[in-house]
């Protein structure tokens, strides 16, 4: 699995060295300058934490792109360091740089996300699809034309792609990891939302 933007190589699902580790996390960081010392010491810490897992360095840089701030880089590997958020094994750690990620969006960005994963494991989404789904759930300025509800939530696809807990899958649809969806249902079941096949219903209304 690879995010598709800032990644076209797919990337095998092992863990990696610590030199691979960390130039696949400047490849999907698109980092072109060279960092500060301190700053590249402590995204270095930060890909550390992901223990080699392809996964969790693609959805941590994603998550990290455009922050040049060492207080900011130092604040996020505290979190990342959080004892309440360590596991034991290999899938909850992945888990827990995708909850990292997840964190880090705005509230709205995050119930898009989670409504993202109501679609069938492995399911091609349509883009408009989903983006319907969006306006019918009202994340969108619904005071607005159709038209800029349907670009707001374009927008807002995208950043879940360029963030990479969304991938693309061709010109029309994206996909989403298994490994991410399954954190997802599990935030949307601690909220209580409604998850069974709903998608089915709500692609057919707008």
């Amino acid at each position: 699995m690879c995010c598709r933007m800032g990644c076209q190589e797919k990337v095998e699902v092992k863990k990696l060295h610590t030199d691979e580790a960390w130039n696949l996390f400047k490849q999907i960081l698109e980092q072109d300058i060279t960092l500060a010392p301190e700053i590249e010491g402590s995204a270095k810490n930060m890909v550390k934490v992901c223990d080699g897992l392809p996964l969790a360095i693609i959805v941590l840089a994603g998550s990290m792109r455009g922050e040049t701030s060492i207080h900011v880089e130092r604040n996020e590997l505290e979190k990342l360091r959080d004892p309440d958020t360590m596991q034991d094994n290999m899938v909850d750690e992945v888990f827990k740089v995708l909850k990292y990620s997840f964190d880090r969006l705005d509230s709205n960005h995050q119930l898009c996300f989670l409504h993202s994963s109501f679609f069938p494991e492995d399911f091609q989404i349509n883009i408009d699809d989903l983006v319907k789904r969006f306006i019918s759930k009202k994340l969108v300025d619904i005071r607005k034309s159709r038209q800029s509800q349907f670009d707001e939530g374009l927008s807002i696809l995208n950043k879940l792609v360029k963030v990479c807990l969304l991938e693309r899958d061709g010109e029309y649809y994206v996909k989403m990891h298994d490994l991410v969806r399954a954190m997802a249902l599990k935030i949307a079941r601690r909220k209580n939302m409604e998850i069974s096949d709903s998608y089915s219903k709500e692609t057919d209304c707008c």
